[in-house]
């Protein structure tokens, strides 16, 4: 088994990778592959021995695990982890159907979850309108001036996408069978969860001090990975180039879906503007897109997420020097970044062959 030497130049260099991202992004070349970790509350809890409820519903648990990940990770203090981590508000995937009616359940073992609320088309009234001084809102505001008071700059989550939002409101067997049974409930459901994202990412510039952190506006949406080319431009096409407009036009845009049939999206993001497409399924041929769509795109991706859990630091490392050779990753338009979210119990040393197999490249 591959034993990694870390050495201490390396974790110095790493301060310099939030600004290899933005050459990625930009297109430009780097002098070394920059890395985006996909650390969720799933993995950062078990990390820091929190329960997954006591994470997402306890703000110094989920801070207190935030700075352990930090730490460990390279970095320590409120600037830490040089754009591999950071302190952000992690709600999960919930946010925007909890802000909409959707009932919200914690677990010990699972992520934030929300009952399906929407059982017929008239049941759409039931959807609340968004206030910020109730629910889940409040409490993500109450959050973030929380950090804010204690020195840090506090990061958002990903918005969730409008398709992933009606999906948790109506329930996805139910959603996916009414694009062919009923496309007017779809199309107006969709609409109303796209306002709503619209809505917090508005919000959440006022509380940065007019700007997204980073200049980006993230939005994570899986479902679309699912639904094929005809359903995508009919329910999702239009919701996300509303949502992307009506943001500032010198936002990065990012976009992410870990579906394994996602690779049909890229054309289509590419039409959206999308700058970055990112931690989509390892099993998305990104040697094949970069053959077809040359730097159109950044491609942020796509390190096997069951290689980082259940493989070696060798064989991490090695799928990590293969994907950056193929496709002349320090050229520009790459990320290095796990297929998706870093799975529970994945080894700290695996991440590490991640991290550091950038500086064998």
């Amino acid at each position: 088994m591959l034993t990694i030497k870390i050495k201490e130049e390396w974790i110095e260099n790493l301060k310099l990778n939030s600004k290899r991202i933005a050459l990625a992004e930009d297109k430009k070349e780097v002098d070394r592959v920059p890395i985006y970790l996909t650390f969720g509350g799933y993995w950062t809890a078990n990390f820091a021995g929190y329960d997954n409820d006591v994470y997402f519903m306890n703000k110094r648990a989920q801070l207190d695990s935030q700075l352990k990940l930090s730490k460990r990770f390279y970095g320590a203090g409120k600037d830490a982890g040089y754009g591999l981590t950071g302190i952000f508000l992690d709600p999960g995937v919930i946010t925007e159907a909890s802000a909409l009616g959707g009932e919200v359940y914690y677990e010990k073992e699972s992520v934030p979850w929300v009952k399906p609320i929407l059982n017929d088309y008239d049941d759409i009234k039931k959807l609340k309108k968004i206030d910020f001084n109730t629910g889940i809102l409040k409490s993500l505001i109450d959050q973030y001036k929380w950090l804010k008071s204690k020195g840090y700059k506090p990061g958002f989550y990903p918005g969730i996408g409008p398709l992933d939002t009606a999906a948790l409101l109506r329930g996805a067997n139910n959603l996916l069978t009414d694009m062919y049974t009923n496309e007017k409930w779809v199309k107006e459901l969709v609409d109303i969860c796209a306002d709503t994202m619209i809505s917090i990412f508005r919000k959440e510039e006022k509380l940065n001090g007019g700007k997204l952190p980073g200049n980006r506006v993230l939005i994570g949406d899986d479902y679309p990975g699912m639904i094929g080319p005809e359903n995508f431009k009919k329910f999702v096409y239009p919701y996300l180039k509303k949502i992307y407009e009506s943001m500032e036009s010198s936002y990065k845009r990012w976009f992410h879906s870990d579906a394994d049939q996602a690779e049909y999206l890229v054309e289509y993001l590419i039409e959206l503007g999308v700058n970055v497409f990112f931690a989509m399924s390892s099993k998305v041929n990104l040697r094949r897109i970069r053959k077809k769509f040359g730097k159109n795109i950044c491609l942020c991706g796509n390190v096997s997420t069951m290689n980082l859990l259940n493989g070696t630091p060798e064989s991490v490392e090695e799928e990590c020097l293969n994907l950056m050779k193929d496709l002349d990753a320090r050229k520009g338009a790459f990320i290095l970044c796990p297929g998706g979210e870093i799975i529970k119990k994945t080894p700290e040393e695996n991440i590490d062959a991640l991290i550091f197999s950038t500086f064998k490249y």
